[in-house]
């Protein structure tokens, strides 16, 4: 009699039955927004507050807070929170 064989990629279903799936989402998802987010607005911030700003650099921070506003919604999005 042959060995059952696992599915091919059974992992990747096995580690969503986890009982603690749901703490690690929540765990992953406050990193990557403080690693991906706040991090990048805090130097926004710390640039704002460092020297005279001119007008160019000015919508040049602003372009980059609305892409970062843009990256966390996606990954707020993305992260997956349901079982």
């Amino acid at each position: 009699m042959p060995a059952q064989e696992a599915p091919v990629f059974g992992w990747e279903l096995a580690h969503r039955g986890d009982s603690r799936r749901i703490s690690r989402k929540w765990l992953q998802l406050a990193v990557d927004l403080v690693m991906f987010c706040v991090s990048p607005c805090t130097a926004v911030v710390v640039f704002w507050s460092a020297d005279p700003v001119t007008a160019p650099l000015l919508v040049v921070s602003l372009a980059e807070l609305a892409a970062t506003a843009v990256l966390c919604v996606q990954i707020v999005l993305y992260a997956d929170l349901k079982r």
